[in-house]
This record gives C-alpha cells, structure tokens and sequence, in this order.
C-alpha cells in the first residue's frame, strides 16, 4: 500500500509540475466516470470507475493538426471501499483527431494511445508496464464520452493482469 500511495503522490506531483509550466486555459483538466469490465480469466464481473486528465495544450510528440499529449490517472475498483482488488492505470497519451464534426448531425471523434503504467493492488501489490487505446467523442464544449482498452503486464506472483475495456463519460473544466 505504501508504493501505491507514493506512486499516487508522484503523479500529482508531476501533474503539479506541468500545471505550474504550462498556460492554464479551459480544458486543461477533466474528469471522467464511468464502468469497466475485465477481459482476463482472472478477473471478473464489473468495476467503476473514475479518472483525471491533464491535457498539456499541445503535442509533445509532433503530429498534425488535432494532436495533443494529456496524462491520464485512472481509479478502477469493485467496490468504493478502498480495499484490495484496484486496477490504476497512470498514462502518459496522444491524442489524435478522426473526424472534425463540420457535418450536419456528426460529432468530433478523436482516437488516443497511450503508455505507462498500472498498479495491480491485488494480494500482493504489483506494479506492471501497461498500455491504452481508445476512440471518444465530444458531444459538446465540456462533456465527452470515451471508450478504451487497457492493456497491463501480468503480475509475477499472482499471475492477475489488469486487461480491461472500459466506458467514461467525463467533463472538460
């Protein structure tokens, strides 16, 4: 427990950092909820979720037009408890526009990849390399739906990998 809250605490810090860095302008930070479920052998039934990005304004990566790098924190859970049996993805990811929205009646889609890591607080705690995809949809200024997979490293004396696909519906400040 001890690594999952100084992990916790390193990434509000290094959020701190690129806050403190950069220009904060609307829709810098967001936040989502929204459910998940595994899609390993090892883990079943369905989690809730909740998340925060930190979109920096701006690709650190290159890419066109509509491309932007954000660090997402992700909080997965069977229960609001606190208790063992949490999925937390920590990502750094780019985002990359499908479609604009200028048509009549169709909205702007955006896909994202990212990389980083998940801790696996399952007895006992492990830290694994992980990696997301996904694709989401802005339905207006402020409000967003996302969908994603993530994919974990399998944790070496539990055997139990984070794999799961997940749906967000989240809103930009």
């Amino acid at each position: 427990m001890k690594k999952l809250v100084a992990i916790a605490a390193a990434s509000v810090g290094i959020s701190a950092i690129s806050m403190a860095q950069a220009d904060l302008s609307a829709g810098s930070f967001s936040l989502r909820a929204g459910i998940a479920w595994p899609t390993t052998s090892n883990l079943n039934g369905t989690f809730i979720g909740a998340g925060f990005d930190y979109d920096f304004g701006k690709s650190l990566f290159g890419g066109g037009m509509g491309s932007s790098t954000f660090f997402s924190f992700d909080w997965l859970s069977k229960s609001t408890s606190g208790r063992r049996g949490n999925l937390i993805p920590i990502m750094l990811n780019q985002r990359f526009s499908l479609a604009t929205g200028e048509t009549e009646g169709s909205l702007p889609l955006y896909g994202f990849l990212g990389l980083g890591a998940a801790i696996l607080d399952f007895s006992p705690t492990s830290t694994q390399l992980a990696g997301r995809f996904g694709i989401g949809a802005n339905l207006n200024t402020n409000v967003f739906f996302e969908s994603a997979f993530v994919l974990t490293g399998r944790a070496k004396t539990s055997g139990i990998q984070g794999n799961h696909i997940a749906v967000y519906v989240g809103y930009k400040f």
